[in-house]
Formats: C-alpha cells, sequence, structure tokens
C-alpha cells in the first residue's frame, strides 16, 4: 500500500480535487437560482454576472479572475452552512443553500391598482396574448418577404456579373464576321 502511494501520489492527490471539485459544482448546479430573499448561491450568481458584464470582451484572464472569485463566494455559502450546522442554528449543513424557494412576485404585478384591473378584466391578458402571438407571426412574416426579395436581388446581380461576359461573347462573334479572312474576304460577305 505505501509503494502504490509512493508510485501514484501525484494522480492519487490530483485525483481527489479533481473530485472534490466536481461534487462543488454538482452542489451549485442542482441548488435552486430564483429566490425572492436571494438565498444560498443566488448573490453569488448575481455578483457573477455583474463582474463578467464589467469585464466586457477585455480579456480572458477577467473572465477566469471573475470566476474564481464566485467560486470562493460559493465556497463561503457551503462553509457557512457547514458551521451554521455545526452551531445548532440549522438542522443541516446544507439547509442555507437546498430549500423550497419563494417565487418572487410578477413584476408587472406589483402596482396593486394594475392588478386589480387584470383581475377584473381577465379577457384584456388573453387579448394582449392574443396581440402578441399577431405580432411574432407578422415579423416571422416579414422576415420571410425580406428573405425573398434577398433572394431576388442576389439573382439580378448574379445576372449583371453574367452579362460582362455574354457581351464579351458577342464582341468576339461581331470581330470573327467584321475580320477578312485569308482571301482578303470578310466571314459575312462569304456567306451572302
Amino acid at each position: 500500500m505505501l509503494k502504490f502511494m509512493k508510485k501514484y501520489w501525484f494522480a492519487i492527490v490530483f485525483g481527489t480535487l479533481f473530485g472534490l471539485y466536481a461534487v462543488f459544482l454538482l452542489i451549485i448546479a442542482f441548488a435552486p437560482r430564483v429566490d425572492a430573499q436571494n438565498r444560498g448561491f443566488i448573490p453569488c450568481t448575481i455578483e457573477l454576472t455583474e463582474r463578467l458584464e464589467a469585464c466586457n470582451a477585455k480579456s480572458a484572464w477577467c473572465h477566469i479572475k471573475n470566476i474564481a472569485k464566485n467560486n470562493a463566494c460559493d465556497f463561503k455559502v457551503i462553509t457557512n452552512g457547514f458551521s451554521l450546522w455545526l452551531k445548532g442554528k440549522q438542522n443541516t449543513p446544507w439547509s442555507n443553500y437546498y430549500f423550497t424557494p419563494i417565487e418572487p412576485e410578477n413584476p408587472d404585478f406589483q402596482n396593486k391598482e394594475l392588478q386589480e384591473v387584470y383581475e377584473n378584466n381577465a379577457k384584456i391578458l388573453q387579448e394582449m396574448e392574443e396581440l402578441n402571438a399577431k405580432r411574432i407571426e407578422l415579423e416571422m412574416t416579414l422576415d420571410g418577404k425580406e428573405k425573398i426579395e434577398n433572394d431576388k436581388l442576389k439573382d439580378h446581380i448574379n445576372q449583371k456579373e453574367k452579362a460582362p461576359e455574354n457581351e464579351k461573347d458577342t464582341f468576339k462573334e461581331l470581330k470573327e464576321l467584321t475580320t477578312p479572312d485569308n482571301n482578303g474576304e470578310n466571314k459575312n460577305d462569304n456567306e451572302k
């Protein structure tokens, strides 16, 4: 056993680290991402998106650095949950990041008066959805017409590009007809 560990210590260490990181990523992947109270990994994710937007397309280093900061934030959430569990403040170590999420209120209905109007006139929502569907359908048909017009324009351009070749052929034919052959007569005169 000791010989095995001496021989493969590098693979054992990095395999263990890789396995732990994979478990860490799985914990984060299955945690809720939407919550009205912004619990768990949600603040870390919001912070990451803000930092990545600030990064823009500056450099890959900026992105890597911010992802590492996000991993540190996520790890802090996990360790915080474990310490709260040890102190007896929560039932399980994962209670602070595995929870039943509370859906945030629909921002359209934050105005109470507007909400009452929608509740009293349920047909308005249906009409708005129908109008939205018609708008999408109209945009799709307009996109289709633009594509047809673009195809016609491409055909016209291709015909224009082919036209000089036809003109060259016509010019060659005219030149052949008007140039004298070996007898000194024009080819056009021989045909008559």
